[in-house]
């Protein structure tokens, strides 16, 4: 154990150089992405929400973003359903998927349900997944459930 490494040498360094040396970061410019809503978040639009799977016909889809901005309500229970599901497939759900799957899980205003809409939860949350355009997220929960 009282051998010294042939690599290593502390002798052969000077004070100077075994002191933290000062740094300098360079600081990149963020570059804006095209497509941008107000809250920074990109949009996707209807065509990518299709490209991730999503079975909602173009007015479904307006109608259920439309429902999110305007804040409509739903039973809060969705909320805490949504989040128990991502809890288990370690994902975390933003405010905006939270609202579109208790808005997809109830019923329309005009009473009936969405066309092609699954009636499990998971495959809900799929859905609301894919109008958010969350890919990332959208995989793992989907791989979370599998055998």
């Amino acid at each position: 154990m009282g051998q010294e490494s042939e690599a290593f040498h502390p002798e052969s360094y000077t004070e100077e150089e075994t002191k933290p040396q000062k740094r300098e970061a360079i600081i990149l410019p963020f570059k804006q992405k095209t497509g941008e809503g107000k809250e920074g978040k990109k949009e996707q639009g209807y065509e990518g929400y299709k490209t991730l799977g999503g079975t909602l016909n173009q007015g479904e889809y307006d109608d259920v973003l439309k429902s999110v901005e305007e804040g409509r309500k739903f039973n809060p229970m969705w909320s805490e359903h949504a989040n128990f599901m991502a809890k288990v497939a370690g994902i975390t759900l933003s405010p905006e998927t939270i609202a579109i799957y208790g808005i997809l899980r109830d019923i329309k205003p005009d009473g009936e349900h969405y066309s092609k809409m699954p009636n499990g939860d998971h495959e809900l949350l799929d859905e609301a997944l894919r109008v958010v355009g969350d890919k990332a997220s959208l995989d793992i929960f989907i791989e979370s459930r599998k055998p």
